[in-house]
């Protein structure tokens, strides 16, 4: 409720760089970023990149109401709406986002305070699952999942590629070399 601002691992700007070879060039482009809480990155890739139609979502009505205020001058480039990481499809049609961003957000679900930090519990591969059908479903074909996070590629891909079902085509692993080393996953959705 008061604080104004929390960008979790990394600030836009360590990104930057990253982000400016990973996300579409058409600046019309579909974006939607999950979990946004109170990160003004939403507002950033409007300002800095010239993204048009980016929607940050999250669950917190606490955190949409306080963002959509301070970003209004930004509507309708840059909007906050519901949505449950888990469930898009509860909030947005199919096939409705080029591009879903998450910085973080998944890390606060799969750490669920498993005592072996060496293999995921069940209920980390159940969210996971559940987070790739869930993106995947409001993915269009070829569009691509962006996930920055705390997490090794050998401890996530596998939860985000496991499973018969899922959508991605494949899921390249990219440093960000800021604090005790992040990673940026980069899947992309096979057609359907």
């Amino acid at each position: 409720e008061t604080e104004d601002n929390r960008e979790w691992l990394c600030s836009f700007e360590q990104i930057r760089a990253l982000l400016e070879t990973l996300l579409p060039t058409d600046r019309d482009a579909r974006i939607l970023i999950i979990g946004t809480g109170n990160s003004d990155l939403g507002a950033d890739l409007h300002r800095e990149f010239g993204f048009t139609n980016v929607l940050c979502s999250d669950y917190s009505e606490t955190c949409l109401t306080r963002m959509n205020s301070k970003h209004a001058a930004l509507a309708p480039a840059v909007r906050y709406v519901y949505g449950d990481m888990l469930d898009l499809g509860a909030s947005f049609a199919e096939a409705s986002f080029d591009l879903v961003l998450d910085k973080a957000g998944f890390d606060a679900i799969v750490g669920d305070g498993g005592a072996d930090k060496w293999e995921p519990t069940d209920a980390a591969r159940d969210a996971a699952s559940k987070l790739s059908r869930s993106v995947g479903h409001v993915l269009r074909d070829g569009g691509r999942f962006l996930q920055i996070t705390f997490s090794q590629p050998h401890f996530r891909k596998p939860l985000l590629l496991a499973g018969a079902a899922l959508p991605w085509v494949g899921c390249e692993a990219h440093a960000v070399d800021v604090g005790l080393g992040y990673v940026c996953l980069a899947c992309d959705r096979k057609k359907r």
